[in-house]
């Protein structure tokens, strides 16, 4: 035993080991006694109305919106003395918290009435047990506070109890009356909304009149105020503002009126946000769809509006970004010489004023891995079966895309996203505005990862193939693609330029004659595997090739495996991805590199040497097959040694993903 506290509880009193307390307890009567008892239901009681008044009276003083209702009643019951049970405690409660708000972006706000807008602390109206109801209704009665009566009041309206129409106005008239008089702030906006939309839902023309001339005094007032600090009060009331009135003789002079305080804020807001609503609303106010001058102005207020935010902006990075959003508005709303000024403004800009940094992170593969990879190229005594191994590798260099999105979908939730535009060459590269475009993001990054390692060991394969062999000659390479299956001399000839190019470490001139080329074999199996479609796409502009995305859809749709079509898109169109076939036409590429050359060269040799084959399963492209078969014992070590590097190559890239992860958890800044 210990000397302790005579309050104490037993555990804290007892030193037991535990036998005694195997021996003493009954685990399944502690699991009983954990599970709370269901609160009382509160029974009507008219001796209780005066008391609980007085409470509501006390608690409303300050105008309840939700949460902040919580623990108000205790707090009156204490403050005034009075005794109440704790089921009439909790009917207090649960009426006094339920929650009232602004409708999300639309004029007028709700009480939480239906199981849509409710948690599961309070029950919908309609399913309040009636004793509480009849409490309601003695207590409305009998409450001196305009904001408790409102409450009360709403909530015999939603209940729908005889004469609802008359509690619904009651509630108007007492929202009105609970904000007047008081400091002008989010919740005095609430009630004053609330009670807007009792009035419009019953079409009483007076409680409407009335609660629009308390909310043109509010924005009188805030307007006043040069630094008009209140966002969250003054735009609910401006969209109310902007509903047409029932009373048909206030229209035109509540219209000119808003419409003046929205020119005003056209002209000084400097808040994305905020400018764009004011450009929502004033179009709304104008009504039409057709271009008049009245929407011109708005739209030409609406982007020198964001202009000033981008004038304004803190600092470089900010003001780059802003300027994107400027220039895609003006060019959505047909303002061009506006978004090219914005554009050249972009352009002038140097990133390394910005002091965007890049952080960069490396690990390290077992050399065998990598030389499992590589051996096979320089084992032979003729550079033709180094060749031949690179040209019909059966694995794209992204990996499979499967194994992307399963990754992307497991870890994509933990990890910090990129910001959202993408930079690059010092224009903006993409914006991802969508949780999809987010996840494509991830699967791309992860692609890279893998692409980054296999272009890495496919250039090293290329470079120790001259080193073993020297170069090979043009018309030998062409005549080494011709026997895998390429068909047109031409595309031979010039897929044969580029490896030379490679091979003189002249990385841009690979990019340079190989992904016209890779353009053209995709055309040219289009043709092959189904002339019709190839036809219908090109008679939609005469004279004029179809694009590649256009190519590869198609071709993935026929013949083109999904691991393969992705890493073409991945490579060589965009915006996720490298895009380097945009990127090269456009002139943003400067140094190609061995990895990326390598790469591209690979995707040219899929294209130029395969073979549309027609057979019992379907037309399908393959890799053309390689020489004849080693023995079966190099088979089965080839064999082995492919699967393990490609476990080896599975772990790397998930390894390389938690380290992602980590570095977003520590150095969030990034």
């Amino acid at each position: 035993m210990t000397d302790t506290d005579p309050g104490a509880l037993p555990s804290e009193t007892l030193d037991l080991d535990s036998g005694d307390v195997a021996g003493q307890m009954d685990l399944g009567d502690l699991v009983d006694d954990d599970v709370p008892s269901p609160p009382a239901r509160y029974v009507f009681d008219a001796a209780d109305v005066p008391a609980a008044a007085r409470v509501l009276d006390h608690a409303f003083k300050v105008l309840l919106v939700g949460a902040d209702g919580w623990g108000a009643v205790e707090r009156a019951v204490k403050e005034l003395g009075v005794a109440l049970s704790c089921s009439c405690q909790r009917a207090l409660t649960l009426l006094s918290c339920r929650p009232l708000k602004q409708n999300a972006g639309l004029a007028g706000a709700e009480l939480a009435v239906d199981a849509a807008s409710l948690s599961t602390l309070w029950a919908r109206v309609a399913d309040v047990a009636d004793d509480e109801v009849t409490l309601w209704t003695a207590l409305a009665d009998a409450v001196t506070v305009p904001a408790a009566h409102a409450r009360l009041a709403d909530l015999l309206f939603a209940r729908k109890v005889p004469k609802a129409g008359r509690y619904g106005r009651r509630a108007a008239q007492a929202y009105l009356d609970a904000a007047d008089h008081r400091e002008i702030d989010t919740r005095t906006t609430v009630y004053l909304l609330r009670g807007w939309t009792l009035a419009r839902r019953l079409k009483d023309l007076g409680l409407e009149n009335s609660a629009l001339d308390v909310m043109i005094d509010h924005v009188d007032v805030i307007m006043a105020n040069r630094n008009r600090s209140m966002p969250g009060v003054l735009y609910p009331l401006l969209r109310v503002l902007c509903e047409k009135p029932r009373d048909s003789s206030r229209v035109e002079d509540l219209s000119c009126y808003v419409n003046s305080v929205l020119k005003t804020l056209a002209a000084s807001e400097t808040r994305e946000h905020l400018i764009t609503e004011v450009a929502r609303l004033r179009r709304k106010l104008l009504g039409s769809g057709e271009l008049t001058q009245e929407l011109r102005n708005v739209h030409a207020d609406e982007v020198a509006g964001l202009y000033r935010q981008a004038h304004d902006a803190p600092n470089l990075a900010v003001r780059f970004m802003q300027l994107e959003t400027a220039a895609r508005v003006a060019t959505a709303r047909g303002l061009h010489e506006e978004a090219k000024k914005f554009v050249a403004e972009m352009e002038a800009i140097n990133l390394d004023d910005i002091g965007i940094e890049v952080i960069r992170t490396s690990s390290s593969i077992p050399t065998w891995m990598i030389e499992s990879h590589l051996d096979p190229y320089t084992e032979a005594s003729d550079w033709r079966t180094g060749i031949r191994l690179f040209c019909t590798d059966p694995c794209a260099p992204t990996g499979r895309i499967q194994d992307h999105r399963a990754l992307a979908a497991t870890m994509g939730k933990d990890l910090l996203r990129l910001p959202t535009v993408l930079i690059r060459n010092g224009m903006p590269r993409y914006t991802l505005s969508t949780d999809e475009e987010q996840d494509k993001e991830d699967v791309a990054r992860s692609a890279g990862i893998q692409a980054d390692l296999y272009g890495g060991i496919l250039a090293d394969a290329l470079q120790r193939i001259s080193q073993r062999y020297g170069v090979p000659a043009v018309d030998e390479l062409t005549a080494l693609f011709l026997e895998l299956g390429a068909v047109d001399p031409r595309l031979a000839r010039s897929l044969a330029k580029g490896f030379g190019y490679f091979w003189a470490r002249d990385h841009e001139a690979v990019a340079g004659i190989v992904i016209p080329k890779i353009e053209a074999a995709a055309r040219a199996l289009l043709r092959e595997l189904d002339e019709g479609i190839y036809q219908v796409q090109a008679a939609k502009n005469p004279g004029n090739y179809p694009y590649l995305p256009v190519l590869l859809d198609e071709l993935e749709m026929l013949a083109l495996d999904e691991d393969w079509a992705y890493f073409l898109r991945w490579q060589l169109l965009g915006p996720i991805g490298l895009n380097l076939r945009n990127e090269y036409a456009h002139g943003f590429i400067d140094d190609v590199g061995p990895i990326r050359a390598a790469m591209l060269l690979r995707a040219a040799v899929v294209l130029i040497t395969a073979a549309p084959i027609t057979d019992s399963s379907g037309r399908h492209i393959e890799v053309a097959a390689t020489a004849p078969l080693p023995p079966r014992r190099d088979r089965i070590l080839d064999a082995v040694l492919a699967r393990t590097s490609r476990t080896a190559s599975r772990i790397f890239i998930a390894a390389e993903g938690i380290r992602r992860k980590l570095r977003a958890r520590h150095l969030p800044e990034t």
